[in-house]
């Protein structure tokens, strides 16, 4: 987005986060990591993309194949 940047992460989980946005919930097994590498990677930048991997993230411990979900705001410059 051209004049914006991600001035706020609202909500970031990897692992098995359920809902949608404005209304995700955490799983009680996700990766604990996920917000602050979030956070880290993406904040003051105008895009950011992640990769959703243990690596990246650590493990989770949920059943089946991990997700990510991330919700941020956008500031105009």
């Amino acid at each position: 987005m051209n004049g914006y940047v991600i001035t706020k992460i609202d909500f970031a989980d990897y692992g098995n986060p359920t809902g949608k946005c404005q209304e995700f919930r955490h799983c009680n097994c996700g990766a604990p990591a996920t917000l602050r590498l979030v956070k880290k990677n993406c904040l003051g930048k105008n895009t950011c993309a992640l990769f959703a991997t243990d690596k990246m993230f650590g493990p989770s411990h949920c059943k089946g194949v991990p997700k990510l979900a991330v919700e941020a705001t956008c500031t105009k410059r």
